[in-house]
């Protein structure tokens, strides 16, 4: 009788799939050649490796039996939320207040998060991401933009 860890298989299988998913954007840009490389190489060789890793640990998972897991629902739904809120409103509200929803309603997802920590880290991490990507990476991105 053939025994699977469920996770290792459901996780092997997903990142086949990204993997896949991945080669098939990097052909559509243009891959090229080690010597003339297209905007799609690195993805192509990032893909090829996410794929054969996740086919070994699919194929792994049948070394030992694991039962399988419970969907962790509040974490799933925080995160989840808090990652919509930060794609729908960053153009709206700007980096600072994007980042502050985003780990805020993610923090929602930990019963041991307080909210003084949840709001030093969000206050921290925001700051920190306008400093990265708007003065060391020249982004455009504005730091407060009330556009509704």
């Amino acid at each position: 009788m053939l025994q699977l860890n469920h996770k290792d298989l459901v996780g092997g299988v997903l990142i086949t799939l990204l993997g896949g998913f991945v080669g098939y954007s990097a052909v559509g840009l243009g891959i090229g050649d080690a010597s003339r490389m297209g905007p799609g190489y690195m993805l192509a060789i990032v893909a090829a490796g996410m794929i054969v890793l996740g086919i070994a640990m699919a194929v792994g998972s049948a070394r030992y039996q694991d039962p399988l897991p419970r969907i962790a629902w509040r974490p799933l739904i925080a995160v989840t939320a808090g990652m919509s809120a930060f794609a729908a409103l960053l153009g709206h509200l700007g980096l600072i207040p994007a980042v502050l929803l985003l780990i805020g309603l993610s923090a929602l997802g930990d019963r041991d998060a307080r909210p003084v920590s949840t709001l030093v880290l969000a206050v921290s991490v925001s700051v920190g991401m306008w400093v990265v990507f708007v003065y060391g990476l020249r982004s455009p991105l504005p730091a407060f933009a009330l556009d509704f």
